[in-house]
C-alpha cells in the first residue's frame, strides 16, 4: 500500500487525523520518502501550522536525490529555501533574476 497516497485521500475527505496517521506511516516504513515529506509540509501549511510544514519541507529537501530534486514541489522548495543553507546552494535563481 503506498500511504503516502492514501493519506492524500484522507486529506481530500477533510479526515485530518487518518491523513497524518497515513503520512506518518510512510515515514516509519522508509524515513528517508521524501514526498511522503512534501506531504506533510502541504497538509501542514494549509492548516496554518507553518513551523511543522517547514520542518517537512527542509527534511524534503534534504532525503531529496540530486537527480530528482526538479521533482519537489513550488512550496517546498520555497520553504526550505527560507531556512536551510543547503537548500539555498541548490535552488539559485537563473542568472539574471
Amino acid at each position: 500500500m503506498n500511504w503516502s497516497i492514501q493519506g492524500a485521500y484522507h486529506e481530500m475527505l477533510g479526515e485530518d487525523r487518518e491523513a497524518l496517521a497515513c503520512y506518518t506511516k510512510a515515514l516509519e516504513l522508509d524515513p528517508e520518502f521524501t514526498n511522503a515529506y512534501q506531504m506533510l509540509s502541504s497538509f501542514y501549511w494549509t492548516r496554518k501550522q507553518y513551523e511543522l510544514a517547514l520542518e517537512n519541507a527542509e527534511k524534503a529537501v534534504s532525503t531529496a536525490k540530486i537527480a530528482h530534486l526538479d521533482e519537489l514541489n513550488e512550496s517546498t522548495a520555497i520553504l526550505a529555501f527560507l531556512r536551510n543553507e543547503a537548500a539555498k546552494k541548490r535552488f539559485q535563481p537563473p542568472p539574471g533574476n
